[in-house]
């Protein structure tokens, strides 16, 4: 089949390959193609950054597909960083109430709950977007995201997060932001928040993805003394 690369958001190429090629592939034909060192590239499509042990076929690329190459950035692996949601806009933060007919892996949690896309061909959560429930805790997206944290709730394989969401609960967050790879990261952090009883998660297609090089959510029951009447937070209402 044939797809297109958009590389570094310049230039468009287009490729053949086969569905059941794995990214690892397709990063050795740019290669050979283009030059890039294969472990200098990462990709992404839909919104999602692609793994390099999965086919293009499970990843959701299929004919005619564009896919955006990007050089360097999380090269080094999550000593770099990780993309995940733009905790710090906002606009794609919302509300939405409790529904008891959801699959099994949608179930959530009080605090906090990240969320990914599973993977595993074998589980029945496949190419579904999970929830991964963390809870009450104080979570380092990079440093702390492992197979035992971050897994299916269904197979229990990893899960690489993607977004969050929270309820029940205050939560904050802080950390090193980098916008793109040409940008220089930058130290950033929100104030205290409160969620109610309900579901208020971040919608990536509005807020955007971003590179974290560190990113400390934070979520307890009540606000803490020190910031009573004095922190300005506000009930998230949307």
């Amino acid at each position: 089949m044939q797809i297109f690369v958009k590389i570094l958001d310049t230039y468009l190429i287009t490729l053949d390959v086969d569905p059941l090629d794995t990214l690892s592939i397709l990063k050795s034909k740019i290669e050979k193609k283009e030059g890039i060192i294969e472990d200098q590239q990462y990709f992404v499509h839909g919104g999602m950054r692609l793994k390099d042990e999965h086919s293009l076929a499970e990843q959701g690329v299929t004919q005619d597909s564009t896919v955006y190459l990007h050089v360097g950035g999380l090269r080094g692996g999550r000593a770099m960083g990780i993309e995940f949601v733009d905790v710090s806009n906002t606009s794609g933060l919302k509300r939405v109430k409790w529904n008891s007919n959801v699959p099994k892996w949608r179930i959530s949690t009080h605090g906090l709950c990240l969320e990914g896309i599973c993977y595993n061909l074998a589980c029945e959560a496949y190419l579904k977007q999970v929830q991964i429930k963390i809870g009450m805790t104080k979570f380092d997206l990079v440093t702390d995201s492992n197979s035992l944290t971050t897994k299916c709730p269904m197979c229990y394989k990893y899960v690489e997060p993607i977004t969050c969401s929270f309820s029940n609960c205050y939560w904050r967050w802080s950390g090193i932001k980098q916008d793109s790879i040409t940008d220089e990261p930058h130290k950033c952090s929100g104030d205290w928040k409160y969620a109610d009883n309900a579901y208020h998660y971040f919608d990536q297609n509005i807020s955007g993805a971003v590179i974290w090089r560190r990113l400390l959510i934070e979520t307890q029951f009540s606000l803490p003394d020190k910031f009573k009447g004095t922190s300005p937070f506000f009930p998230i209402v949307l």
